[in-house]
């Protein structure tokens, strides 16, 4: 079961980091750069993030489940490495998505 939950875990987030750039690439050619614009832009780029980061730290568990002692210390400062970058893009992820709710509610209100 453990191994069922983590390989579709590395399919999302291989499909997640696809699609996020798919969608960057359709913001970046876009030519508006209204403040909503930017925003999705910013909410864009961390979702990538997040896909890569969460992808890393399954897979660098993986492989670090597999190795040796000799090994082990520095897959461990790398899964600790994305771990971090994870936590920290999700929290930015959670921001702009306030921040983009909070410019669309200003605009409705006052267009």
């Amino acid at each position: 079961a453990v191994v069922s939950t983590q390989s579709t875990g590395i399919g999302i987030g291989v499909l997640g980091t696809f699609t996020n750039v798919l969608s960057l690439t359709y913001f970046l050619r876009n030519d508006s750069r209204s403040v909503g614009s930017r925003l999705l832009i910013l909410l864009n780029t961390f979702d990538l993030l997040v896909c890569i980061s969460a992808t890393g730290v399954t897979v660098f568990y993986n492989i670090a489940s597999a190795t040796t002692d000799h090994t082990q210390a520095r897959l461990d400062r790398t899964q600790d490495i994305c771990k971090l970058l994870f936590r920290i893009s999700t929290q930015c992820t959670g921001f702009t998505t306030c921040l983009l709710s909070i410019t669309r509610t200003i605009s409705f209100i006052k267009p």
